[in-house]
């Protein structure tokens, strides 16, 4: 017989002896076998919760030393300690979102700007047309209002000049300096 043999032997004969001595009825070799492998599973279950419930008990005390409990008098004294805990960060998040929006809500109207001017190379010519034109609506049509000019005193957003010989009206956009 091996030595594993002999303890087999040996377990079994151990539970049935037991099992003998407690119930006082004889056990065969086959319920002998079961109960050896349920002992053997018990044993590990009883291992392997031993260990998690030492684990837990070190958590337990790990927790314990860092958690740090407050308590208050009031509801009115929480509330006013959980304002001074969440007001600081809920502001900064505030400020932080309205700078976002303006600088974004700035910068599309720049890129606006810039597309149009980019679009139209001669708006600045214009500027003094829109600056001091004066509009007058008709009939569902507006029109700038221009005066004919005298020689040589043009206003720029205000008067125009007629070359009969091409036939076109002439606006004066900018002076030359």
């Amino acid at each position: 017989m091996t030595e594993q043999e002999s303890n087999l032997s040996e377990t079994l004969s151990r539970i049935k002896a037991e099992y003998q001595s407690r119930y006082g009825m004889d056990m065969d070799e086959w319920s002998a076998v079961m109960m050896a492998d349920n002992q053997k599973a018990f044993d590990e279950i009883r291992h392997w919760l031993a260990r998690h419930f030492e684990e837990a008990r070190k958590l337990r005390a790990t927790f314990k030393g860092s958690i740090k409990q407050v308590t208050f008098a009031s509801d009115k004294q929480a509330f006013l300690y959980s304002l001074g805990r969440l007001i600081p960060p809920s502001v900064c998040a505030l400020v932080l979102g309205i700078c976002c929006y303006v600088y974004m809500s700035t910068y599309k109207d720049y890129q606006e700007l810039e597309r149009l001017v980019d679009a139209y190379a001669n708006m600045p010519l214009y500027e003094q047309i829109v600056v001091d034109g004066q509009l007058t609506k008709e009939k569902g049509v507006t029109y700038l209002v221009l005066s004919p000019a005298k020689a040589g005193k043009h206003r720029i957003g205000k008067t125009y000049e007629y070359d009969s010989r091409n036939k076109v009206v002439k606006v004066p956009l900018k002076r030359q300096q």
